[in-house]
């Protein structure tokens, strides 16, 4: 049942449960705004697709709270039939970082249980689960943009999150316990950021909505959807198998092949969900 619009101003971060079935997820507020994106020319780790610019964001949105975890996939397995398939790329010691069709999101090289974050997921799927959101609770749910994605993440910040990313991100050198592997960790483990959004940096890497475009326009852009087609899917915030922590940075992009030959997803990519529109 579609939540009924309101429209009072709401502050940043606000909480907001929705029913679907027996799950209880949790979204937080992220009021409209201008924000500037990308990262200034000495900022550490920065690389050269991420050209500063300001974006402003007309409509305000919801973010999931963390990322969509093992125990939610299920639910849309179970309740959609849909079966997500592809050989993933996985990341573990002792063998190539290349497609191994033995592995899956129910076995992505690691032991997970409901609160890890599904990985393993191509774009496709993401998507199709943000469709079975949008059928059950009759709300516009979808991948948040690039620019929904950093704005979220930022949370009010414009900087690097330097002194934090060990705190607030699972990633290649904080991830193992001493004498075993990297491995992501259950979702809402690491800090939270000003609008109690949980891994949005280090724990996995997750799906956006735009296509990879790697010149940022210089001047201001209004509500940006990146291009209208291309061969990859932008993806955010590093993960547990980043060696280079500044690759956790807010500012960082990366990409993943998604077209109709290669649909390709790994063991360290996961997403979550943004829901458009003021629900009360």
């Amino acid at each position: 049942m579609a939540a009924k619009k309101s429209n009072q101003k709401r502050d940043a971060g606000e909480r907001l449960v929705i029913p679907v079935d027996d799950l209880k997820i949790a979204f937080r507020w992220c009021p409209p705004k201008t924000f500037m994106m990308g990262s200034p020319e000495d900022e550490e780790g920065r690389r050269d697709d991420e050209t500063k610019h300001e974006v402003k964001l007309t409509k305000g949105f919801w973010i999931m709270e963390t990322p969509v975890t093992v125990g939610m996939f299920k639910e849309f397995v179970k309740d959609s039939s849909y079966e997500p398939n592809g050989a993933p790329y996985v990341w573990k010691k002792g063998i190539s970082c290349r497609p191994h069709s033995e592995f899956s999101w129910l076995k992505p090289g690691y032991t997970q249980d409901d609160n890890y974050p599904v990985t393993c997921i191509r774009w496709e799927a993401a998507v199709a689960f943000c469709n079975w959101l949008k059928k059950k609770t009759e709300l516009t749910m979808q991948l948040p943009t690039e620019a929904e994605w950093e704005y979220a993440c930022r949370a009010g910040r414009n900087d690097s999150f330097e002194e934090c990313l060990d705190e607030m991100a699972w990633h290649f050198s904080n991830s193992a316990e001493p004498g075993k592997q990297p491995h992501p960790h259950p979702v809402a483990t690491r800090k939270p950021n000003a609008w109690g959004v949980y891994d949005m940096l280090g724990n996995v890497w997750e799906w956006c909505r735009d296509w990879y475009e790697k010149d940022y326009p210089r001047g201001c852009v209004i509500d940006p959807t990146g291009l209208q087609e291309g061969t990859h899917k932008v993806i955010r915030g590093g993960s547990w198998a980043t060696k280079n922590i500044w690759r956790c940075r807010p500012a960082s992009r990366d990409c993943y092949a998604s077209y109709e030959k290669k649909k390709n997803s790994g063991n360290f990519i996961g997403f979550r969900v943004v829901c458009e529109g003021e629900q009360q």
